[in-house]
């Protein structure tokens, strides 16, 4: 962009162009797309934090009374509090394999800002399950869980 393009830009339009990607994608209404790129800008985020920058960034929705829990385990709840259609928008994501949960400590949850009122998930369920609600915290990546991340990413592990 030309300084004289620049100086013709309203300052909405030169604030939108400082915006980060994925805000930008945000801002035109593109959710979905938003929300993948802000994952994988920033690697491993918990869902307290794309509450935190979807939600007080006005772009979406993201309180509410639905819960994501885990398939096959009903009583392992990855996230609640969720509105609906930012809960089928992350399901969706989850589900098309946009969007890879990792285990995480609930410690990465407190620096977040958020944690659910539950007891704590030790483990993924191998069978039925948990008698009663348990947390499983997880962190969300656009790297399927297994491979290997190519060398030098963001993020990426040594060995």
């Amino acid at each position: 962009m030309t300084n004289e393009e620049e100086e013709e830009m309203t300052p909405e339009a030169r604030a939108v162009s400082l915006l980060s990607p994925w805000a930008t994608l945000a801002r035109g209404g593109r959710i979905r797309e938003a929300v993948r790129q802000y994952v994988q800008d920033y690697d491993w985020v918990t869902f307290a934090e794309l509450d935190r920058e979807f939600g007080e960034g006005g772009y979406a929705e993201v309180r509410g009374n639905c819960e994501l829990r885990l398939p096959g385990a009903p009583n392992c709840v990855v996230w609640a509090s969720m509105g609906e259609e930012w809960a089928d928008l992350l399901c969706a994501m989850l589900t098309d394999h946009e969007l890879y949960p990792y285990p995480a400590s609930y410690l990465t949850y407190i620096v977040d800002g958020a944690v659910l009122k539950l007891p704590i998930a030790k483990r993924p369920p191998r069978t039925v399950g948990y008698k009663s609600a348990h947390w499983l915290p997880v962190c969300l990546r656009v790297i399927p869980m297994g491979q290997r991340e190519r060398p030098g990413a963001k993020g990426a592990q040594m060995g």
